[in-house]
């Protein structure tokens, strides 16, 4: 299993680039409704109507339309929410846009604010460096979009909910549960059904991915791991390149071959009753939040806060993504 942002502390075994939406476009062409007739529309019987539409044309085949009394607001065609920027819905071909920032939150690395003091609230660069966050948090520049502020050291902690890409667990087994930045998951749990938690981009974070090749050479790993198919199914993965094992046949029967107390070193340990969600039933997915690896398939507990809520062989994480933390199995 790839190793990401928190490997050296973890328990477990395993900006839209479009044209600004209310901008103009890169042509600068502006078309104000005002085509320069002399009979421009503002005829002479001022209604006092604040209805001050203004076509914009971005000079890309769509059409920014604001008015101020529009519930919403076109900015490009669509075939889908996907084909729309953070806080757009694709609705009959159009994006629209659903609301002030303050409603609808704004796209990772940046944050809703009214900086000029306009009453107007806009999304903003959210950090530049470790003293636009918290005194908590720390400004991330992954390379691929804008640095955003987030959890890189233990002790911040969940009571208000944690940041996007953060998840609620126990990081350094105090029993206390922290924010900690980790990805989209933080298991494959998290994910959809056949789809894994892994670091599928290389950017050091885990996302939800369809199994594939994780990696093609040593190289493509952390320092001293090696690049096997670890357990026969004909994908490569990482693996802790010293210990009694390097794939699964190395050890025997009911055994497979893992780093999962993640001291670099691969042992072969029990699989238990699953490896994969995909192993479990239907309304099931595979706990194996434990330093032995061993997996159980499971459906939830009773609610927790931290991990001294739950039994001393149990921890406390959120089972399904939802926000709801549970005392789960931790063998």
């Amino acid at each position: 299993m790839r190793r990401t942002f928190f490997a050296a502390v973890l328990l477990f075994g395993c900006a839209d680039d479009r044209p600004d939406a209310l901008g103009s476009g890169a042509d600068g062409d502006v078309d104000s409704d005002s085509d320069s007739d002399s009979d421009s529309d503002s005829d002479s019987d001022s209604d006092t109507d604040t209805d001050t539409d203004s076509d914009t044309d971005t000079g890309t085949g769509t059409e920014t339309v604001t008015g101020t009394d529009s519930e919403s607001t076109t900015v490009g065609t669509c075939t889908e929410d996907a084909d729309c920027a953070f806080g757009e819905v694709c609705d009959a071909g159009a994006c629209a846009v659903l609301g002030p920032c303050d409603e609808v939150g704004c796209p990772p690395g940046l944050e809703c604010r009214d900086d000029d003091g306009d009453g107007e609230m806009r999304c903003e660069r959210e950090c530049s460096e470790d003293a636009d966050c918290d005194g908590s948090r720390s400004c991330v520049d992954l390379g691929a979009e804008l640095p955003f502020c987030a959890a890189t050291e233990v002790g911040v902690s969940c009571e208000g909910g944690c940041h996007l890409l953060e998840q609620c667990f126990d990081v350094d087994l105090d029993g206390t549960n922290e924010c900690f930045l980790v990805g989209d998951c933080l298991f494959d749990g998290h994910c959809p059904r056949g789809e894994r938690c892994v670091d599928a981009d290389l950017d050091g974070l885990s996302e939800c991915a369809m199994p594939a090749d994780l990696c093609a050479v040593d190289d493509d790993c952390w320092p001293g791991a090696i690049c096997v198919d670890v357990d026969g199914d004909g994908l490569l993965d990482c693996q802790a390149g010293s210990g009694e094992c390097a794939v699964d046949d190395d050890c025997r029967g009911p055994e497979a071959c893992g780093d999962p107390d993640m001291d670099d070193v691969a042992t072969c340990f029990r699989i238990g009753e699953c490896r994969w969600a995909t192993d479990c039933a239907i309304e099931e997915t595979c706990a194996a939040f434990g330093p032995s690896g061993e997996g159980a398939c499971v459906t939830g507990g009773t609610a927790c806060a931290h991990p001294v809520d739950c039994a001393p062989s149990e921890t406390c994480l959120d089972l399904e993504g939802d926000g709801d933390l549970e005392c789960l199995p931790a063998i």
